[in-house]
């Protein structure tokens, strides 16, 4: 009795070892599927997810929401002129200035080279949309000390309401 309870202890914690493995493999899985590898900001897969559960809940509870499409202005010129390197460290640094310039309850996704997208949630009007804007242009509108470069980004921003300006995910992108 004394070594088959020896052998199954033993057993259960080789099961609990590889339990454990599979669930950090789960959460690299997730977080490969679902962030941008660059900055941890969610992707568009995860941006998506997002977009559906708030247009279901903004038509279940009749609220509006909107969505802010950054591009940052000349971001081309300062990968071919300057490399790579600087363009993704900046691209990391524009990440976390955009995090804290927006609310806690705001999603902040990268879709792609130097286009961020911005969900903000439950927008009572236009009017709470522009002072959410203008943070962001302010938070941009600064000198950026990348590597040994002193860069000046700009962005541009384009919003959408929703229901206003469209029902699904394609068309409150565009």
């Amino acid at each position: 009795l004394s070594k088959a309870m020896k052998i199954a202890n033993a057993t259960i914690k080789k099961l609990e070892s590889a339990k454990n493995k599979l669930v950090k493999q789960q959460d690299i899985i997730y977080k490969q599927a679902n962030y941008d590898h660059l900055t941890s900001l969610a992707n568009r897969s995860l941006l998506h997810q997002r977009l559906e559960v708030l247009i279901q809940n903004s038509t279940e509870n009749s609220k509006k929401f909107a969505i802010l499409f950054l591009d940052l202005d000349r971001f081309k010129e300062i990968n071919d002129s300057l490399g790579h390197d600087v363009g993704d460290e900046l691209l990391v640094h524009v990440a976390k200035l955009l995090l804290l310039a927006t609310r806690k309850t705001d999603t902040v996704a990268r879709i792609g080279g130097d286009e961020f997208i911005i969900l903000l949630d439950d927008v009572k009007s236009k009017k709470t949309i522009t002072p959410i804007a203008q943070k962001i242009l302010n938070a941009l509108d600064q000198l950026l000390k990348i590597k040994e470069y002193d860069l000046h980004v700009t962005t541009s921003i384009g919003i959408s309401i929703y229901p206003d300006h469209g029902d699904d995910f394609n068309a409150l992108l565009k």
